[in-house]
């Protein structure tokens, strides 16, 4: 029902604010659903690791988040995670995650139950880190032309 609902309302939008308000959507969806699903550090662990992870969204390098969102099996889930982290740290080393941070997301995508919705959170939140500092930026642009 919920989705129905939200799909009339993204069919009125232009095409361009469909896919971020599907996505924020999903985000709010996820985390109301989810508040008993994920304990409290572990929700920083995610939102620490997409921070890193926005890195690569912002250079454009979609694949390794999408890997990380889409994979079925626990050991793709960390495959692409590893990956991911590798090209952090060969596009900027300061974002790197703490090494606290990555084994506790290690953890959730290695659980069977939770690891999925781990993954797909943890790429959602990676992917909506640019959107975020985009309009951000727009936002002082105008500013400054005024």
């Amino acid at each position: 029902m919920f989705l129905f609902l939200e799909t009339y309302k993204i069919n009125v939008i232009s095409s361009k604010k469909r896919k971020l308000y599907m996505l924020l959507c999903i985000i709010l969806y996820v985390m109301n659903m989810s508040d008993q699903v994920f304990r409290q550090y572990e929700w920083v662990a995610l939102v620490n690791v997409a921070s890193a992870l926005s890195v690569l969204s912002e250079k454009e390098i979609y694949g390794p988040i999408d890997a990380i969102g889409d994979a079925l099996s626990p050991s793709l889930r960390v495959e692409a995670l590893r990956r991911a982290l590798r090209m952090i740290i060969s596009e900027n080393p300061e974002k790197m995650p703490t090494s606290e941070d990555v084994k506790i997301i290690i953890n959730l995508l290695l659980d069977e139950k939770r690891g999925k919705l781990a993954g797909s959170i943890l790429a959602s939140f990676a992917l909506s880190k640019t959107s975020v500092k985009s309009s951000e930026e727009k936002r002082k642009e105008v500013e400054v032309k005024m």
